[in-house]
């Protein structure tokens, strides 16, 4: 079980949520109850999912009137959000690969692969 107590540990301009998602079988993650809160991400709401090839990192953010990304998905019920194939291809994502959870700025969370 993960420890959510400490999940505000500062580093730098994000903050470490000492959490971790895997990439599933249908290259989708899940982002922990907790995240999705502190982010005020809700279930069947759209988000934005853009990304940097070095490091690998994915960021997903909620899509705001003015804010409106290449790359949009719907969260789930539980908060799945499947990555674009797009994005799976361009990082060399593969099936079990483990991200760190960081959240910047208090609205977006990028994905770490480790």
């Amino acid at each position: 079980m993960e420890h959510y107590e400490s999940v505000l540990q500062q580093e730098g301009e994000h903050i470490e949520t000492e959490s971790t998602c895997r990439l599933t079988t249908r290259y989708s993650i899940t982002i922990p109850k907790r995240i999705r809160e502190t982010l005020d991400l809700k279930s069947h709401e759209e988000v934005s999912i853009s990304f940097r090839s070095k490091p690998s990192e994915v960021f997903i953010q909620k899509i705001h009137q003015n804010n409106s990304g290449e790359n949009t998905m719907v969260m789930d019920s539980r908060g799945g959000i499947r990555i674009p194939a797009e994005v799976q291809r361009f990082l060399n994502l593969k099936k079990g690969d483990k991200f760190s959870l960081f959240i910047i700025n208090n609205d977006k969370l990028m994905l770490k692969k480790r």
